[in-house]
């Protein structure tokens, strides 16, 4: 796990499916709300994720991740991952798929 300051892929609420395609890699950013969460699944690319606000947890295989603001994990391509708010505030999250 990482951590590092916001950067310019920070997107507002209102871009709440906003994606960018940028040679190499395609960036989103999602917004969960409380209790929130994404079922476990595949991926055929890397996934990295960037949490800009909120806490939860990313599971990456059998690993769990509890994160905050600042937080960065990876999640190597065909390894099942999730992503669930545990917070008591909306939770985004941007996401680099690296294709």
């Amino acid at each position: 796990m990482y951590n590092i300051k916001k950067d310019k892929f920070f997107a507002e609420e209102e871009d709440f499916n906003a994606k960018k395609y940028v040679s190499g890699f395609k960036t989103e950013v999602v917004f969960m709300t409380v209790f929130n969460k994404v079922e476990k699944h595949s991926s055929p690319m890397d996934v990295i994720f960037v949490v800009y606000s909120g806490n939860g947890q990313i599971i990456k295989g059998e690993e769990i991740f509890d994160v905050k603001p600042g937080d960065i994990i990876d999640s190597p391509k065909n390894i099942p991952h999730a992503l669930k708010n545990t917070g008591s505030e909306p939770m985004k999250v941007q996401l680099i798929k690296l294709i």
